[in-house]
Parts: C-alpha cells; sequence; structure tokens
C-alpha cells in the first residue's frame, strides 16, 4: 500500500470571509518526495535564490517585509505566479480537499452551549473524507497541520484520536484505525514543502464559498480542478464540503 499525506491550512471568519475554512492537499509519500519537494526548491531558487524562505502567501501578497519585497518586481512577481499556476495546474500531482463552515449561521441553528465546536466538525468531514480517498487507493494516510499555538494543536490532536477511537458519522473506528496513522503540527519555520503548497489553498476557497472576488494571479480555477470528488463526480461532498 502506499502512503499518503493531507497537507491542511486553515482560515478563521474575518469580516471578509464569513467562513471557518480547513483545507489543503493530498499528495502520494513518492511524488512528494521526487517532484514536490524540488519544484518548491526550485521556485525558491529561481525567484528569491535562497531555499530557506518559507513559502507564505500573504506575506507573499503583502510584499512588505524581505525576502518577500522582492514580489514587487514585477517580473520577480509574475515569474512566481507562473510557476505556482504550473504546479497547482500539472495533472495528478495532488488532489486537494476541504471543508468551510458558515460559523455565524451554525451557532444560529445550533444555540446550545453543547454543540461541537468548529474544529472538531471540520476535521471529522475532513478525516471522512481523506478515509474515502484511502480506500479508493488502497493507501495509509497522514494528516499534518500548519501549527498554530499549543492550545490549537491540543484541541485538534485530541479530537483526531477521539474521531480514531470512536469513529466518525460514515466510517467506524476499526476502518480509520486501519488507514489512518499520525496527525503532527510543523511549523511555518519547519520549511516543510507540503505545508507551504497548502498555505495557498484556503483563501481562494473562502473566497469562493463567501461569493468574494478572488484576488489577482489566483489559483482558484486550478484548486477547483483538483478537488477530490470521490471517483462519482462529487466534489461538492468529496473535495470541498460546505456546512451548514
Amino acid at each position: 500500500m502506499k502512503n499518503y499525506y493531507l497537507f491542511l491550512d486553515e482560515l478563521h471568519p474575518s469580516n471578509v470571509f464569513k467562513y471557518f475554512c480547513l483545507a489543503g492537499c493530498i499528495i502520494e509519500e513518492e511524488v512528494y518526495d521526487k517532484e514536490i519537494i524540488p519544484y518548491i526548491n526550485m521556485i525558491k531558487d529561481e525567484v528569491f535564490g535562497d531555499r530557506e524562505v518559507i513559502l507564505h502567501e500573504i506575506e507573499i501578497r503583502r510584499a512588505e517585509k524581505a525576502p518577500y519585497s522582492l514580489m514587487r518586481q514585477k517580473k520577480k512577481r509574475e515569474k512566481f505566479w507562473a510557476l505556482m499556476k504550473e504546479l497547482f495546474a500539472t495533472p495528478d500531482l495532488f488532489a486537494t480537499m476541504g471543508v468551510a463552515i458558515d460559523c455565524a449561521d451554525y451557532h444560529k441553528l445550533y444555540n446550545s452551549d453543547y454543540k461541537r465546536d468548529e474544529y472538531f466538525i471540520g476535521l471529522q468531514v475532513i478525516m471522512e473524507n481523506f478515509m474515502h480517498f484511502l480506500e479508493n487507493k488502497n493507501g495509509i494516510g497522514s494528516i499534518l497541520i500548519e501549527a498554530r499555538n499549543p492550545k490549537e494543536n491540543r484541541r485538534l490532536q485530541n479530537h483526531y484520536h477521539t474521531l480514531k477511537a470512536t469513529g466518525t458519522l460514515f466510517y467506524d473506528k476499526n476502518a480509520i484505525q486501519e488507514r489512518l496513522a499520525t496527525i503532527s503540527f510543523p511549523f511555518k519555520s519547519d520549511n516543510n514543502a507540503g505545508i507551504q503548497v497548502a498555505d495557498f489553498i484556503p483563501n481562494p476557497l473562502a473566497r469562493h464559498t463567501s461569493g468574494k472576488k478572488q484576488k489577482n494571479y489566483t489559483l482558484h480555477h486550478h484548486i477547483m480542478n483538483k478537488l477530490y470528488d470521490g471517483g462519482l463526480g462529487r466534489a461538492d461532498r468529496f473535495g470541498l464540503k460546505i456546512i451548514p
């Protein structure tokens, strides 16, 4: 059986987005080692001249501090986004997946002190859809979520182990324990290529679900094309699940 990584990042509701979005990309281990990591390093070499630069979408778009201030140069900016679009447009490198939760609507519909929080719901949906992917591929998977703070990391880790121990709505615990291995929380400073790719996914999906205009140089079209559809043409169910 092949090993797969699901790299995830998150976006919280704001005055721009009404959705909590947990999203990222699924990459097979050999593809990750032989194609994704070298490609990300190539982008850093050609645009920044430094492989230690962390590709962080918001910093790249702001272009305020070094080394991201290089993005003020039109040639550098256009080269970077052209290379990123080529990565996201390449077939079969990875699949995208996410969940978007309208938090205000959710809290209005379930006005209770005993309701699940958005992290638990989002992670459960992601785990179920990742399980569906792994069964289709006959694979084993690990989840990597960009580290935030110790409290949020612990919360997600506890949710993950609870779901592995008890099962989810659609999968019993034995299936989950057979297919899903570990969950871990790399930091941006770890220079993890998969986490850096995943960093570019939640914002376009949150804009899509909120009906907001996409930013310049958007990867939205390619992200939507890569959504996992379960082999059933149901990207709305298995690729980007919108709740409620």
